[in-house]
């Protein structure tokens, strides 16, 4: 099992996984999400992948790379200092603000060379709330991290046997 995402995403059938699994991460943020807020959430993001089908994939394909390389110095750091008897999602969660900050740079960054106008918009219209629903989010991308990666003391999660 590996012990860094670069690791992950560069065995391709692993990496198809992990993309597939942060796509369920995202439909899963968008419907839990509440009120007014929450329904224009939902309803741009149904008409983001009714306009452009497989928008959500495409867009985590293009920035998936880069967000392992921003997630990268956080496991490092959670593996040095020997936090074995904290859980990962803990670790993270107490991170989330700073995770959200690297990873909407990410976005910002990439915002302007997507091809799609649609996603574009989508990413404007939402951008505004972002960090927060990042921050809501890390418990559960530590989840999936856990699934893929070994832990610091090399044994690897139940989850992912």
């Amino acid at each position: 099992m590996p012990s860094t995402m670069k690791q992950v995403l560069e065995n391709q059938t692993l990496r198809d996984d992990f993309v597939k699994d942060c796509v369920l991460i995202i439909a899963q943020q968008v419907e839990s999400q509440k009120g007014f807020s929450g329904i224009a959430i939902k309803n741009a993001y149904k008409l983001l992948e009714k306009l452009t089908p497989g928008a959500t994939r495409q867009a985590t394909e293009l920035l998936v790379d880069d967000f392992a390389e921003q997630i990268e110095p956080y496991l490092q750091e959670f593996s040095k200092s020997h936090l074995e008897y904290q859980p990962l999602p803990d670790f993270l969660a107490s991170k989330a603000s700073n995770i959200a900050e690297s990873f909407l740079q990410v976005t910002d960054s990439k915002a302007h060379t997507f091809d799609s106008t649609t996603i574009l918009a989508f990413y404007k219209t939402l951008r505004p709330h972002a960090k927060k629903h990042v921050e809501k989010a890390v418990p559960d991308i530590a989840l999936l991290l856990q699934k893929y990666l070994v832990t610091p003391a090399g044994i690897e999660p139940a989850s992912a046997t």
